[in-house]
């Protein structure tokens, strides 16, 4: 039996509380990924909720503030997109706790810091002037341009803030904690969806003025951030001045696994532009459609982004410490339980696609379209469920390649070539870009599997003879 290394030896004085931390992690890999999980999950559904209400209040503005929103969003989503640089943090981070180094974490949390407030401020500065260029690109027509290049002119004003708490809520959850970046993001969230209503409708500012509510809300949640962390520094890192003299080493460190994370994200973003490119030769209520639909999927994957999430920063603490077994051991339990999961929502969407969708709107058309998207993609969710845990666990142990290997694979070479030759060439209609997803996730798909089934045979201590629990011959069964 191999003997678990015990942090509490190294660790500095002060530092009990994450000590404790990492023991419970190495000795109970199951219930710590739940544990992570739940706060992440109740985290993203509090953000899910605010987009769903988001998007009920603008609906009711109608189907041209609908693609509005939707245009814009894709903007937005872009910004999230490079924030994804700070994922090279938490797996930084959680591979130097885990290897009992400290000061490697810190620095590594000043670094990721100094990378966020570096783009957001560059975001601040070249995001406005080019709003209405951006828009246009996408193929955002007439109001829905107007309305649009308002909203996305205010978010643009919250880029610091933006890259600022996405950075710290990094750090939080590489060191295990995931319960603080939930009840600051549950406190903010509250507020926009409080200030929604009074913004667009009682002030009369539209859509715009859900720009400014969510403004609001990037504010609050960084003075939080800020609070936590260098006021009443709660947190297990230290911001000690020498952490923050750059270093190109850990910054390296970083962005050999975040820029690949961010240009994964990156990569979506510009394939939900082509997308809604393709799409906006079949109407507005195509691509409102669309952009509802991708609010139902949000909901669904919300336990899928849970786990994968936590998944990284264990498969790193674990990685740190040399346990391949417990590496092999959380990453298939996730993909189990995942699976399952995927394969029950899958049938709910299916059967069940209309309540979802009138939830935001009463256009039929919009209602009608949005049915055959969710019918499509409801064989997705699977695919989906193992690639957002393949991606992660592949970070946590410092690989950032194959997810934007993969990703452009199934965006870029496969998705959107074949919807723009489905529609635009062979002339076969909206349901033909659907298929061109679901055709694109088998792809990647089968590159993730033998990517992971790879990476984790080459990490190393591992013995030759050693085999992987649930990767030693085929992808686990989709049950518990």
């Amino acid at each position: 039996m191999i003997e678990e290394p015990s942090f509490k030896e190294d660790a500095e004085q002060g530092s009990g509380q994450v000590v404790d931390r990492m023991e419970a992690f190495l000795r109970h890999p199951e219930r710590s990924l739940i544990r992570l999980s739940i706060p992440i999950m109740i985290g993203m559904g509090i953000h899910i909720l605010y987009s769903i209400a988001d998007m009920i209040f603008v609906g009711r503005l109608g189907g041209d503030a609908i693609a509005a929103v939707t245009f814009a969003g894709s903007f937005l989503f872009f910004m999230f997109s490079i924030s994804s640089v700070s994922v090279g943090a938490q797996s930084l981070i959680a591979r130097r706790l885990g290897a009992r180094d400290p000061d490697g974490a810190n620095r590594a949390a000043a670094h990721a810091l100094l990378i966020g407030i570096s783009l957001g401020v560059l975001f601040f500065f070249l995001g406005q002037p080019f709003a209405g260029e951006l828009l246009r690109l996408v193929g955002a027509k007439e109001q829905a341009m107007v309305m649009g290049t308002a909203y996305m002119k205010i978010l643009f004003l919250g880029a610091p803030l933006l890259f600022f708490n996405a950075a710290s809520r990094s750090i939080l959850t590489g060191e295990g904690d995931t319960k603080t970046p939930v009840i600051i993001l549950s406190v903010s969230t509250g507020l926009n969806i409080v200030l929604d209503p009074i913004f667009i409708y009682l002030l009369g500012w539209g859509v715009p003025g859900a720009a400014w509510a969510t403004l609001v809300a990037m504010l609050v949640s960084f003075l939080a951030y800020f609070a936590f962390l260098f006021v009443r520094k709660a947190s297990y890192v230290s911001f000690s001045l020498p952490y923050w003299t750059p270093s190109w080493e850990v910054l390296w460190s970083i962005l050999k696994v975040g820029i690949p994370a961010s240009l994964t994200m990156m990569i979506m973003s510009i394939g939900g532009m082509c997308f809604h490119r393709i799409l906006s030769i079949y109407g507005t209520s195509a691509v409102a459609a669309f952009g509802l639909g991708g609010r139902v999927d949000m909901v669904i994957v919300l336990p899928f982004i849970g786990v994968s999430t936590a998944l990284l920063s264990l498969v790193g603490m674990y990685y740190g410490a040399s346990r391949a077994d417990l590496v092999d051991r959380i990453a298939s339990y996730a993909i189990r339980w995942t699976l399952f999961a995927s394969v029950l929502f899958g049938c709910l969407i299916f059967i069940f696609p209309t309540p979802f969708l009138r939830v935001f709107t009463n256009d039929p058309s919009v209602i009608g379209m949005g049915k055959t998207y969710l019918r499509y993609m409801a064989f997705a969710y699977p695919m989906i469920a193992f690639g957002m845990n393949s991606g992660r666990i592949l970070q946590g142990l410092g690989l950032g390649m194959p997810s934007l290997v993969i990703t452009s694979t199934r965006v870029l070479l496969v998705s959107v070539p074949l919807a723009y030759l489905f529609t635009r060439v062979l002339g076969m209609g909206l349901s033909s870009v659907w298929v061109a997803m679901l055709m694109s996730g088998c792809v990647s798909t089968l590159i993730s599997f033998l990517w992971l089934r790879i990476s984790l045979r080459s990490i190393p201590g591992r013995t030759p003879s050693e085999p992987e629990e649930g990767f030693s011959s085929s992808i686990p069964p989709p049950y518990p």
